[in-house]
């Protein structure tokens, strides 16, 4: 390794290390700013709008959110689902930063991981009961996340020190979510 290569990875270990601890969370609300109140906030509600829309045709959701050729990838695959159709619109409002999947032309499943819409997210108001864990499984967010699952609920979390993504489907058995949709992943290397 030359003198330059060595001191240039030096100088990126010493920055990283330096660097401010990651957050442990969002700020409370009465310590943020207007534009990360507004981004964040309106997540939650925006989730029970999104979830509102599971079985929607995929032409009306086109029509309805002015969806355009460049937000559409088909065909695509998700997990287990496979020839279907993903719209992703983070630029509309009412669509965030989600992805759509349709299959047979109906939406089927939204996936969201966006880390900032999710660390608003409270799951315990969609659990009902917030001590169910719900069905786990292997995440494949990494070794130290876990995939609950509330199949009857039409929703799945995967969750290690935070919220990795969200899963919104129509209610279904445990069984059917992992016919249908749940791909096991594949053993994690370090």
């Amino acid at each position: 390794m030359t003198d330059a290569r060595l001191t240039a990875m030096t100088f990126l270990l010493v920055a990283a290390c330096s660097a401010e601890p990651r957050s442990q969370g969002p700020a409370p609300l009465s310590e943020r700013t207007p534009q990360e109140h507004k981004v964040t906030k309106p997540m939650q509600g925006r989730l029970s709008q999104l979830k509102s829309l599971i079985g929607i045709d995929q032409q009306a959701f086109i029509d309805r959110f002015g969806v355009k050729p460049e937000h559409i990838r088909s065909p695509a695959v998700y997990e287990r689902m496979k020839n279907v159709t993903e719209i992703h619109r983070p630029d509309h409002p009412d669509l965030g930063p989600a992805r759509f999947f349709f299959r047979d032309a109906k939406l089927a499943l939204i996936y969201l991981s966006d880390a900032t819409a999710l660390q608003e997210l409270n799951i315990d108001s969609w659990k009902g009961n917030p001590s169910d864990e719900g069905t786990l499984l292997r995440s494949r967010a990494g070794k130290t996340s876990n995939l609950h699952v509330y199949a009857d609920k039409g929703f799945a979390v995967s969750e290690g020190t935070e919220i990795d993504f969200v899963e919104i489907f129509q209610p279904t058995t445990q069984q059917e979510y992992e016919q249908a949709i749940y791909d096991p992943p594949g053993p994690f290397r370090l």
